[in-house]
């Protein structure tokens, strides 16, 4: 023999079977997910993760077949009426009192905005039923 070898080496023959089996498996898959169609053509199936539900709102809103609350004096409202408000839970309601117990009494309605959980959309939701007395 003159030392010369022909053919792959042992490393490259793992590579080439390690690729056929990669091309094999992969294949397989998307085979399993192909579905024959009338025409002839192949059609493949991609799942989709589920989407995702929206989250609750932190309050629950007033019920909706509940006639709309009178307006209120902000000054005045004690806790069952202020949970009357659209968006106005317990907790909303828990925090306008103790904010207006360590504050002192409400001198605008946009004071709201200072109570932790109320933003300018909520503010919106509730303007029309609150009100600050002299």
């Amino acid at each position: 023999m003159d030392g010369k070898r022909t053919g792959a080496s042992r490393s490259e023959r793992v590579i080439i079977a390690l690729t056929l089996l990669l091309v094999g498996l992969t294949a397989g898959y998307f085979a399993g997910r192909a579905t024959a169609t009338p025409d002839g053509t192949v059609a493949v199936t991609v799942e989709q993760p589920p989407a995702a539900e929206p989250a609750e709102p932190a309050e629950p809103a007033a019920a909706p077949d509940q006639a709309p609350p009178e307006p209120m004096d902000l000054n005045d409202a004690d806790l069952a009426a202020l949970t009357t408000l659209p968006g106005i839970g317990e907790t909303l309601a828990q925090r306008i009192l103790d904010y207006r117990e360590e504050h002192g009494r409400f001198y605008s309605v946009q004071e709201l905005l200072n109570v932790a959980g109320i933003g300018e959309k909520r503010l919106e939701a509730i303007a029309e039923y609150v009100y600050v007395g002299e």
